[in-house]
């Protein structure tokens, strides 16, 4: 399917450029937080596009979690500053995955159905 791939490569590519932002925030400015926000939301971000890409119905979710926070930090930031690094990148990143994630959650296209043994589960049971 193209929707979850679509969505799967949009959320890698925001995690890797949030690994990459908190590192260089780490190296350029010696800012700590940075570097752990940068590699925490990146790890998750790379988590939820494997598991979009595999179909599950929490990449998505924990995509559209993280985006959100994520949004909610650098679009302020940018609508202060103006500044297009780090800013505008993230706000960008954040809104096509947050749209795109939207998007599978709310239609259940790309999504796993599968059920347990007794009848129970759903799409977040390993396939």
């Amino acid at each position: 399917m193209v929707m979850p791939t679509a969505a799967a490569l949009v959320t890698a590519a925001f995690g890797v450029l949030t690994l990459v932002g908190g590192i260089l925030g780490f190296t350029r400015a010696g800012s700590a937080p940075s570097l752990i926000a940068g590699l925490v939301f990146g790890v998750v971000l790379l988590v939820a596009a494997w598991a979009t890409w595999q179909q599950r119905l929490y990449g998505p979710i924990l995509a559209l979690i993280a985006s959100g926070l994520l949004l909610m930090r650098f679009l302020p930031a940018y609508l202060r500053t103006h500044a297009r690094w780090p800013a505008l990148p993230m706000v960008i990143l954040a809104l096509a995955t947050a749209a795109l994630c939207l998007y599978l959650v709310a239609s259940g296209r790309g999504v796993h159905k599968t059920v347990g043994p007794d009848g129970s589960g759903g799409p977040l049971l390993p396939g």
